[in-house]
């Protein structure tokens, strides 16, 4: 991922404005796209905006009724930053 700050800058931005648009069937879709992107890269300095990301799509998920579906993600990276102490 060349300039992978950035782009996931514009990936969270995206995914709140389709939040605060109601558009909740894109905004889980570009979530599960996101994940599938932060799982290529190992950066230290996308931590935080990977949490924004990882925080913005659960609650897509939250509010489209499938937060259940994404949980075994959402513990896989708790897991993966408590070991690595992130």
């Amino acid at each position: 991922m060349k300039h992978a700050e950035c782009q996931l800058f514009c990936y969270v931005l995206l995914l709140m404005k389709l939040l605060d648009d109601g558009d909740l069937k894109n905004a889980k879709n570009f979530g599960d796209f996101i994940f599938l992107r932060l799982n290529n890269v190992s950066m230290r300095t996308l931590d935080h905006m990977a949490a924004k990301a990882i925080y913005f799509t659960s609650i897509a998920y939250e509010k489209i009724g499938q937060l259940p579906s994404i949980r075994p993600a959402l513990f896989s990276y708790y897991k993966s930053a408590c070991l690595n102490h992130d």
